[in-house]
């Protein structure tokens, strides 16, 4: 049972714009975004640990920061 693979996920950001907007987007604009200090990762959709955004040997990388408690 703990050899069994479960798919991690983060959203890093989110952005809302107007289809007007994604219609008339060119090559090299820029959607401003901001990233938060601290992001949730679920396993398997459930919301299971509070993470950081950062990079290990020259790649993006979550660091763990808590466990979120699931009453």
């Amino acid at each position: 049972l703990l050899d069994v693979d479960v798919p991690l996920s983060a959203t890093v950001a989110r952005r809302q714009l107007r289809l007007r907007d994604i219609l008339h987007m060119q090559p090299g604009d820029v959607i401003p975004v901001e990233l938060p200090d601290e992001l949730i990762m679920r396993a398997n959709g459930v919301p299971s640990f509070k993470v950081k955004l950062g990079s290990h040997k020259g790649n993006l990388a979550l660091q763990v920061v808590e466990p979120i408690n699931r009453r």
